[in-house]
């Protein structure tokens, strides 16, 4: 089953504005559907059961679950998106040159978590703490002015943009 969002994101965004509730009669079993600022819509229920009036709360929560169920699947398909991107950004980098992919890491780190010190390479890589100094040397030596060195946290972080006058 496939479904068309774009067509079921129409039909909520032209009904009658939510939330809906389902006002039963006071006489008998039946009730209608009202709307927005307590507009009733055509949908009246006449019915003698309670199921026809569980089916006509189910359509009358329907104005707002709709909406939010379509948002929920847009953010989870964006999250998705994202998601193949960052492995395929993955797999590119394991294909490079180990000293590249540490330089990779590193422009990753600044970019993620705004900072970054050397033993995230001695933990990612297991390599050395002369050869993480070295590899940040090079990082700082293709990108100046990207991060400075942040003596009490003991870390690189991205160096603040400053305000143009």
């Amino acid at each position: 089953m496939t479904l068309d969002i774009a067509a079921i994101k129409a039909r909520a965004d032209k009904a009658t504005a939510g939330p809906w509730e389902l006002s039963p009669h006071s006489i008998g079993k039946g009730g209608w559907i009202s709307g927005e600022h307590g507009s009733y819509t055509d949908i009246v229920i006449n019915a003698g059961t309670d199921r026809a009036l569980t089916n006509a709360d189910f359509i009358a929560h329907a104005r707002t679950d709709i909406p939010a169920l379509i948002a929920a699947l847009e953010a989870s398909e964006a999250a998705r998106v994202k998601a193949e991107q960052e492995r395929d950004a993955l797999k590119e980098a394991l294909k490079m040159p180990d000293a590249d992919r540490r330089q990779w890491l590193l422009s990753e780190l600044v970019s993620a978590k705004g900072y970054f010190n050397r033993v995230d390479l001695c933990e990612a890589f297991g390599i050395s703490i002369p050869q993480a100094s070295t590899d940040i040397r090079r990082f700082l030596t293709a990108f100046p002015g990207l991060v400075e060195y942040d003596k009490t946290a003991k870390r690189y972080a991205r160096r603040a943009l400053e305000a143009k006058p």
